[in-house]
């Protein structure tokens, strides 16, 4: 509600995604920005026309799902929600915990995501997935601390269907 003109939008957003090296967006947000779109082929259409070295998309309660420029392809679930809060902050809390993820392991992500692998994708996605729904379960933004995420992901919640 807070854009009115939407091809000045988009034409913002291209520039902004001409200078990206790592893209996080949710379904919601292409379906909204590119109507009638299927949103998995939008993201790889982005990231390969603005050359983003990592795209990654958020589906809610259907998980995650990330590629590599390469086209190395990876995804994962949504944490099964157990109490629910909300969803407020639960896309801030996916991209914080992405941003740590790759933090703690390349000196400058920026330049090194591109050599990702698929089972790499799948740990930062259920990390990043992990926290994101440790959010939902709060009310308000809530993010978990960095032991909630790690004592959850050892019960490896997502082999549990």
């Amino acid at each position: 509600s807070l854009i009115d003109d939407w091809d000045t939008y988009r034409q913002s957003l291209n520039t902004a995604l001409s200078l990206c090296d790592v893209l996080k967006v949710s379904e919601v947000d292409l379906v909204e920005l590119y109507p009638d779109c299927n949103p998995i082929d939008e993201l790889r259409r982005l990231q390969e026309e603005h050359h983003i070295s990592l795209a990654i998309l958020t589906r809610g309660a259907e998980g995650s799902i990330a590629r590599t420029l390469d086209g190395v392809v990876s995804q994962a679930p949504a944490l099964p929600i157990q109490h629910h809060g909300d969803m407020v902050g639960s896309g801030d809390t996916f991209q914080g915990a992405t941003t740590f993820w790759l933090t703690e392991r390349f000196e400058k992500p920026h330049t090194q995501v591109h050599g990702l692998q698929a089972d790499e994708l799948h740990q930062m996605l259920i990390f990043a997935n992990t926290a994101a729904g440790l959010n939902c379960q709060q009310t308000g933004c809530e993010p978990p601390t960095r032991a909630e995420v790690d004592a959850l992901i050892e019960t490896e919640w997502w082999l549990n269907d």
